[in-house]
């Protein structure tokens, strides 16, 4: 019926990214029933977290409007680089990043800067607490 637009298409791939990689850390995440300026709602035990997420595929930097996006409230900005060609994705390669607010200082970052914020145990321990055991 209605084509999707290329942008559209790369967001909503990084937003199920999100979905599945913090499913892989005890983390359900859902997305809203209206569009409120959050793009998923996440919870891991009792710690609730809504989430804005920005996708790229470009092979540089992520780009944004930073004081648009800090108009927004939010818990968690989730950075996706998807790797890969229009249907050739490379979901191995693809990267993630979690910021809180306070440390989205810019709209513009390298995947070098965003290493320390790359999801892992222990960013998803920072942001959610510890798993159930």
């Amino acid at each position: 019926m209605n084509p999707l637009s290329p942008q559209l298409k790369t967001g909503t791939v990084g937003e199920l990214l999100v979905h599945l990689r913090l499913l892989q850390y005890d983390v359900q995440s859902v997305p809203p029933h209206k569009d409120t300026g959050n793009d998923l709602l996440a919870v891991r035990g009792e710690t609730f977290r809504a989430l804005e997420v920005k996708t790229t595929t470009n092979g540089e930097e992520f780009r944004f409007d930073h004081r648009e996006l800090m108009k927004r409230a939010f818990h968690i900005l989730a950075l996706v680089r998807l790797e890969g060609e229009d249907r050739a994705l490379h979901l191995d390669q693809c990267r993630l990043y979690l910021l809180r607010p306070d440390e989205v200082a810019k709209g513009r970052f390298t995947d070098l800067e965003l290493k320390a914020w790359e999801l892992s145990e222990r960013r998803v321990a920072e942001l959610f607490g510890r798993a159930a055991a």
